[in-house]
């Protein structure tokens, strides 16, 4: 593998950029230039996947969170039908006094 002329390793065309390749002259260019000469399709391709996949997994980690909530939700419901069944139903049934328990029909 052979140095292109003028390449010197440590050296950045402008300072900014840490891509850098040659044109056909020898001479480096940026990927500024590059984008505007349409040698970048490849990479804003890239570029665009990854942002897309990126935005895919934002999704799925507010699905995930999203179904927690639901089974945290399911679990406090079930936890409250729980403590209804344990009460004997509605508060003002189970209030003590229990004039109607037995049913004979001599009131």
């Amino acid at each position: 593998m052979e140095m292109m002329p003028g390449h010197d390793s440590d050296d950045r065309s402008d300072g900014e950029s840490g891509i850098d390749r040659y044109n056909n002259d020898g001479e480096m260019t940026t990927i500024m230039e590059m984008m505007e000469e349409g040698k970048m399709k490849g990479i804003l391709m890239v570029v665009m996947v990854m942002e897309m996949l990126r935005m895919r997994i934002v999704y799925r980690m507010v699905e995930m969170m999203m179904r927690r909530v639901e089974m945290i939700m399911m679990v406090v419901m079930e936890i409250l039908r729980m403590r209804i069944v344990e009460d004997g139903g509605d508060d003002d049934e189970n209030d003590g006094d229990d004039d109607d328990v037995g049913g004979d029909g001599d009131t």
